[in-house]
């Protein structure tokens, strides 16, 4: 599911598509150019295993009603596809959906294999985190003490005479 909205029009339109692609594989491509623009690329990509959902409502007496995913071609990577769901986006605010399918489609193999070493890099560097984890000592120690505020009235009759 990708939910994406109308940037720089007034009101803001939001949009919401299905995709037969992984967007996983664009973690490592922040921008992309079709035709004369450059699209940037900021994805909040996260994952939702609609069992455990299931599972996590059922135990607190509630019903999971998972997303409705519409048909799309099975091999995204064949034929890489999307539907929009919601809203009634434009030709132009189609356009980084489209550009991100065709790049997907010219360059999917090269994709998953970047996407592959990087996921195996990070298995790697967490492995190695915890076989040596970090000296929990820090570099620095700051030291600080809180100045309390004292009451205002009682300054005033400590000091003073009274009229």
């Amino acid at each position: 599911m990708i939910r994406w909205n109308s940037q720089g029009r007034q009101p803001v339109e939001f949009f919401t598509a299905w995709s037969n692609v992984n967007f996983h594989y664009f973690d490592s491509l922040g921008r992309f150019k079709k035709n004369d623009t450059t699209y940037t690329l900021m994805f909040g990509i996260g994952d939702t295993a609609t069992a455990k959902m299931a599972s996590l409502y059922a135990r607190r007496n509630a019903i999971y009603t998972p997303p409705v995913m519409p048909a799309l071609p099975e091999d995204g990577k064949l034929d890489p596809n999307f539907v929009v769901t919601q809203g009634n986006p434009t030709p132009a605010d189609l356009q980084p959906l489209v550009g991100i399918h065709e790049l997907y489609k010219e360059h999917h193999a090269a994709m998953i294999a970047e996407y592959q070493r990087l996921k195996l890099l990070r298995e790697r560097e967490a492995a190695e985190r915890a076989a040596n984890p970090p000296d929990p000592k820090p570099d620095i120690i700051i030291q600080h003490w809180t100045i309390e505020q004292q009451d205002e009235k009682a300054n005033n009759t400590q000091g003073g005479q009274a009229q």
